[in-house]
């Protein structure tokens, strides 16, 4: 069952066209992430969502009732992403706050709002933490006052906006595990803005791709990343290899191989294309295979469980990126200058 329906949303900020013709719905228990880069609708269509900015053109209704309305707001968790607490107030009183502003026909009992608090605080694991300032506390934990101030008012929807990018990266991760952990055993839908692909991918049930203005993909982490549809979305998730080929008919050829060319917007040029690979999707093959590629190792780098291989490879202008676990890199004994041949394990071509 579809929670939040958008329909037809577009927005401009003078001549600028932040969201064009968006259409997409968000269904019951999902967590969607809104994936792209600065400048792309991600945190405008967020705020139309929450009935915080309004849109031009088109809908959007929560559950059959219009995003702007009192009713559908009262039933909105926002997080922001410098956390917006109020300085003067304790980590208690910030996180009671939507509970003590609620008109006096529903809001809870002094017992009831302090009970409610600190189960929250207990869930964020700041129950120790109740009386100290928001100055008083690390960025990671400011984020989780955030998030169990939205969660007091006991929201329909969980909406968040980059709520991790003020974070250092360790911070980020074990932030990122415990807001999925939350929103599976509090049964919420959630929505989430950001522009960490990484996040994106580990975080969502479904990621939704934007650029300037458009949904350019949606899907599954799974889809996006090994089924991109367009260039675009290959280069934002992740670290790719272009490389060029010629395109004929329906199929393109490089190195030796063949693959099918993804048709775009866009007409091929004089039959070229680029092929698209991932680093992790290249690998050494034996010297006398005919399957590969003659290429030269220009510069190892080891990092952690991973080596990356620079390759210059026959017929590609630029350095080829690789990418082999610690224990194959051993195994096949790479040095800079080492000559080598490769393959592409998996591939996809548009026309350049």
């Amino acid at each position: 069952m579809a929670v939040i329906d958008i329909q037809a949303v577009s927005k401009q900020f003078g001549a600028f066209a932040a969201l064009r013709d968006i259409t997409m719905s968000i269904q019951d228990g999902e967590l969607v992430a809104l994936l792209g880069p600065s400048g792309s609708g991600k945190t405008t269509l967020l705020r139309i969502i929450a009935g915080l900015e309004f849109a031009d053109q088109g809908r959007v209704t929560f559950e059959g009732v219009d995003a702007a309305s009192s009713m559908v707001k009262r039933r909105v968790g926002f997080v922001f992403q410098h956390y917006a607490l109020f300085k003067h107030m304790s980590v208690f009183e910030n996180v009671a706050f939507g509970l003590r502003v609620m008109p006096s026909a529903q809001r809870p009992a002094n017992a009831d709002i302090k009970r409610r608090v600190e189960e929250l605080l207990e869930l964020v694991q700041l129950g120790n933490l109740a009386g100290r300032f928001p100055t008083q506390l690390s960025g990671g934990q400011r984020q989780r006052v955030a998030l169990a101030r939205a969660l007091a008012i006991e929201p329909r929807v969980l909406l968040l906006d980059e709520p991790f990018g003020a974070l250092d990266a360790r911070v980020r991760k074990d932030l990122r595990r415990w807001l999925r952990r939350l929103h599976d055993e509090m049964g919420l839908t959630s929505v989430f803005v950001t522009h960490d692909q990484e996040e994106a991918l580990e975080l969502a049930d479904r990621v939704v791709v934007m650029n300037n203005g458009e949904i350019v993909q949606s899907g599954t982490p799974s889809d996006v990343y090994d089924v991109p549809a367009t260039p675009f979305v290959y280069e934002f998730l992740g670290n790719v290899n272009r490389i060029p080929c010629r395109l004929a008919s329906d199929r393109a050829s490089f190195w030796g191989q063949e693959i099918a060319v993804e048709r775009i917007a866009g007409p091929s040029q004089k039959g070229e294309g680029l092929a698209y690979v991932r680093p992790h999707d290249i690998e050494v093959v034996d010297g006398r295979s005919a399957l590969g590629q003659p290429a030269i190792v220009r510069h190892v780098s080891v990092l952690g469980s991973v080596v990356r291989v620079d390759l210059a490879v026959d017929g590609v202008p630029h350095l080829v990126e690789m990418e082999v676990s610690r224990q194959k890199f051993q195994q096949l004994g790479l040095r800079a200058s080492n000559a080598v041949q490769v393959r592409a394990l998996n591939a996809r071509a548009f026309p350049a």
